[in-house]
């Protein structure tokens, strides 16, 4: 299993804004700071085969809350509107996109979970898809 982690909030994707003039996306320079946090931890050249990613996403505890409270809810599911998280895991395999794979057609699962922790950050698992008669049995014949 490879393994990547990115310290700070979890960052979800934005849609592209469209102008009178142009197209752009908003999060270009976040996407860019990612990416380069990714190449720097993975380091090899990208993966051919099909792979199942496994996201965890660390949300940071809203301020407001009294100690005790953050404790309480420390580790728990994070289900407020601070990014959805179909939207996070968007943003991290497109960042990943070209750097880990070839492209994010390879993937053929997705595992996330989205807590509240007193350390945000983004832990990344990736396995390779090992080959032939893993996942399905091959048909056997009755004769």
């Amino acid at each position: 299993m490879i393994e990547i982690m990115l310290l700070g909030a979890p960052i979800p994707a934005a849609r592209p804004r469209v102008t009178r003039f142009r197209t752009y996306n908003p999060k270009q320079k976040t996407m860019t700071r990612i990416k380069r946090e990714i190449k720097y931890f993975y380091g090899a050249l990208p993966i051919e085969d099909p792979v199942a990613i496994y996201l965890r996403f660390f949300m940071p505890l809203p301020k407001s809350l009294s100690k005790a409270k953050k404790l309480e809810m420390a580790s728990t599911p994070c289900t407020t509107r601070n990014g959805d998280i179909d939207n996070i895991i968007k943003m991290y395999t497109d960042c990943m996109n070209g750097i880990v794979y070839k492209d994010d057609s390879q993937i053929y699962s997705v595992d996330s979970i989205k807590v509240y922790s007193f350390e945000p950050r983004v832990e990344i698992g990736i396995v390779v898809y090992p080959g032939k008669g893993i996942c399905y049995e091959e048909k056997r014949s009755n004769k």
